[in-house]
């Protein structure tokens, strides 16, 4: 209802890139990162868990540094004072005995070791060729089922090999059965 009244356009705003709503109206406006690099510029770098009180392990830990600390500066007063008073008693108490240089290392070529292939018997060299011969027989059983049109060339030649195979095979059965 706006009788009389004149209405006027309102212009959307341009669409900007998304900001969450923790930081929405935040001054400075821009990405979280050109934020994060002005915090850090005013405040430094942020270390985590200083101030806090932290758990059994921190502590343990923060009483070993500390223990560290008191032992290096023990040691450190009385090796300085020790030094100063027996410079020369150190030195000859205790000679450096000296070592032999090391003796350079020769590497001799490894020793291969041959493989022993058990010896094949000519009955099992036969056998193995027969188990050869009826596998190739097997698989013209399974080419001839197929349609000759769909076959390669590999197939054809296999197939015109039948003959040749089964002579072989019936070669070394014989062959075998007279060993």
């Amino acid at each position: 209802r706006l009788k009389g009244r004149k209405i006027t356009a309102i212009a959307a705003p341009a669409p900007r890139a998304y900001v969450p709503p923790s930081l929405r109206g935040r001054i400075g406006g821009g990405s979280l990162a050109v934020q994060m690099r002005k915090e850090r510029a005013t405040t430094g770098p942020v270390r985590v868990g200083t101030g806090q009180q932290g758990g059994k392990n921190n502590e343990k830990n923060r009483k070993k540094r500390e223990r560290r600390r008191r032992k290096a500066a023990e040691g450190h007063s009385a090796a300085s004072a020790n030094s100063n008073a027996n410079s020369t008693t150190k030195q000859s108490s205790k000679p450096k005995p000296k070592l032999p240089p090391p003796k350079p290392e020769v590497k001799t070529p490894p020793v291969e070791e041959k493989k022993v292939e058990p010896e094949i018997t000519e009955a099992e060299r036969v056998a193995k060729k027969i188990k050869a011969l009826r596998k190739k027989l097997r698989q013209i059983a399974k080419i001839e089922d197929k349609d000759i049109a769909s076959l390669n060339d590999a197939q054809l030649t296999k197939l015109k090999s039948k003959s040749s195979v089964e002579k072989d095979l019936a070669e070394f059965e014989a062959k075998l059965a007279a060993m």
